[in-house]
């Protein structure tokens, strides 16, 4: 079948506009300088509490991610409740440690987060935000229950801190969905118990790494009753109790 040339041009025309669209989603999924909460119905409002800590210029904007800084508050008060039905956080207290940030959150309805965990570092400089401290999101989500969904959740590093995401998820008894997990530097305890008493949890998300480290994945899948199908372990360099 010869081809002519209009059909050509439509056809280059139709490529370049998916390879456009495909490094559009790549891009917006690395770039989003936010952390977002959002009821799965998307009308439910449910209440929020951001507990900072020592850690100063959390800040969040509800119902749109604004470009704005007048739309976006200051957390100055850690028992403070956050009320909608979307809510976006972010930070710029760049490589401060953010642990235990949305700890025991018990929404009133099914949420999803999403977003880029970068930016509870610093939104500011997402591109380029690495983690410095150990221990940076142990406990972030530990305890929010009715969180049901983490998959549109990015955490970009490939080389990680000694517990960094340590208990992240811990008896988040509702989620079904985890994020990906793409890194591939390990270092101890970085994954201890992430997903520890996940009862909902029906599929675990790729390990990539061929080089462990001691306690790298301690108990990370302790509990979670509803997994049936344990993730490939490609790891050809193992470590003391790496997978204990």
């Amino acid at each position: 079948m010869r081809i002519k040339k209009g059909m050509v041009y439509v056809l280059s025309l139709l490529m370049s506009v998916s390879v456009c669209a495909m490094h559009a989603d790549t891009v917006s999924a690395t770039a989003t300088n936010y952390v977002k909460f959002e009821s799965v119905d998307g009308t439910s409002t449910f209440d929020l509490n951001i507990q900072p800590g020592g850690v100063c210029d959390v800040e969040y904007c509800l119902d749109e991610a604004s470009d704005d800084p007048d739309d976006w508050s200051e957390v100055t008060d850690p028992s403070e409740e956050v009320t909608g039905s979307e809510i976006y956080v972010r930070s710029h207290s760049a490589n401060e440690n953010v642990s235990s940030l949305f700890r025991d959150n018990d929404f009133s309805t099914n949420v999803k987060v999403s977003g880029n965990v970068m930016s509870l570092l610093d939104y500011e400089h997402i591109s380029s935000v690495t983690m410095d401290d150990s221990g940076c999101f142990t406990d972030l989500f530990n305890g929010c229950t009715r969180l049901t969904d983490a998959s549109l959740l990015t955490l970009p590093a490939t080389t990680l801190e000694e517990s960094c995401y340590s208990s992240m998820f811990a008896s988040c008894e509702d989620l079904v969905n985890a994020p990906a997990l793409p890194a591939t530097t390990l270092k101890e305890s970085c994954y201890d118990a992430m997903f520890n008493g996940c009862i909902s949890l029906e599929s675990a998300p790729l390990l990539p790494s061929t080089t462990l480290a001691t306690d790298c994945y301690n108990s990370m899948f302790e509990g979670c009753e509803s997994l049936t199908v344990a993730p490939a372990l490609p790891a050809e360099t193992l470590a003391e109790s790496c997978y204990n």
